[in-house]
């Protein structure tokens, strides 16, 4: 077989002039020789690129994976437990800031860690206080010790506080939870300050407190359920500690960009020394009116809005003394 190529050429001469016909043939296997050569020869250049390139490439990537496969190998290493900073001993800025990132990880476990463990203790403790006098109580009561109806009001009581003390425990838990669900709603105060007086109104009423809410229509940002059980937190705590007929109130203010939550009292006030402590948790003992657990729970819910809570004593026109409780948040 073979491929024929025909030129018909013109000629030109000074004599006459006509048409040549030109014919060049070529063996077909001549050809296909050439393209199997062309081909062999290309595939060999090329596989051999390819070689090197993938070498290149392997030896590149393991070269950089290395300290990464060292940070991987000292983690599995670590006990469940070991909260340690990080050591990397390479210069890759990437794997730097990673670690950086994590070490910085590792403290915030590590202070959640041992705040949950600080709280399960004294939790543990608080409840076990209770449990203690209610079994007390009881065996009082069977032996004959006092009247039964007044121990019967006395273990009342106990379980009551009891009651209140698991439900904030509980309550505690719950903000963590939300927390994590990062819900974000336009939070009224003045209409939150509200809903909680309303359903704070038969311990106002009991009293017979002189109570007045004031303030204009300021906004935030935050979980409404959230904001709700702190106003209801701080109100609970100024209606305990507020004398019968005295006053106490809430009152909202924007200043800027700033909106400052205020829950006032005319209690006693508190010490320099309480004043140092009263956010921890169980700050107060289990004969004291309160589980101590009040303003921790403030303190929670206000850090995770992003804001900040204090308390000072505060003096009135009367002479008498009282408390303030103000949460400042960011204004929308």
């Amino acid at each position: 077989a073979i491929r024929v190529a025909v030129l018909f050429q013109p000629v030109f001469s000074n004599d006459e002039s006509g048409t040549v016909i030109i014919q060049v043939a070529e063996p077909m296997k001549i050809r296909e020789e050439s393209a199997r050569d062309i081909l062999s020869n290309t595939l060999l250049r090329q596989s051999l690129l390819i070689l090197a390139i993938c070498l290149a490439v392997y030896l590149s990537v393991t070269r950089a994976l290395k300290p990464l496969d060292e940070l991987r190998d000292e983690l599995d290493r670590r006990s469940a437990d070991d909260l340690s900073a990080l050591t990397l001993r390479t210069n890759v800025l990437e794997l730097g800031t990673v670690t950086q990132a994590m070490n910085k990880l590792m403290e915030r476990l590590a202070l959640l860690i041992n705040h949950q463990k600080r709280f399960i203790a004294n939790a543990s403790h608080q409840l076990r206080t209770p449990l203690a006098v209610l079994k007390t109580q009881l065996q009082s009561g069977l032996h004959g010790d006092a009247p039964a109806e007044e121990v019967l009001r006395e273990i009342s009581d106990t379980v009551e506080r009891t009651i209140t003390l698991a439900n904030q425990m509980l309550l505690l838990a719950k903000i963590e939870q939300r927390r994590s669900q990062g819900l974000c709603d336009r939070c009224h105060l003045v209409n939150l300050a509200r809903e909680a007086a309303i359903e704070l109104s038969p311990l106002i009423a009991e009293k017979n407190l002189d109570f007045e809410i004031v303030g204009d229509e300021s906004q935030i940002r935050g979980d409404t359920w959230l904001v709700g059980e702190l106003i209801r937190n701080l109100l609970s705590n100024a209606i305990r500690h507020t004398p019968p007929g005295q006053k106490l109130g809430v009152e909202v203010s924007r200043e800027q960009d700033r909106v400052k939550l205020l829950v006032w009292d005319t209690g006693g006030g508190l010490s320099p020394d309480q004043l140092k402590s009263v956010f921890e948790p169980f700050s107060t003992s289990f004969s004291t009116p309160g589980t101590g657990l009040g303003l921790a729970i403030s303190k929670e819910i206000a850090t995770s809005l992003s804001g900040e809570i204090a308390l000072d004593n505060r003096a009135h026109d009367d002479g008498s003394i009282g408390l303030n409780a103000s949460v400042t948040f960011t204004a929308v």
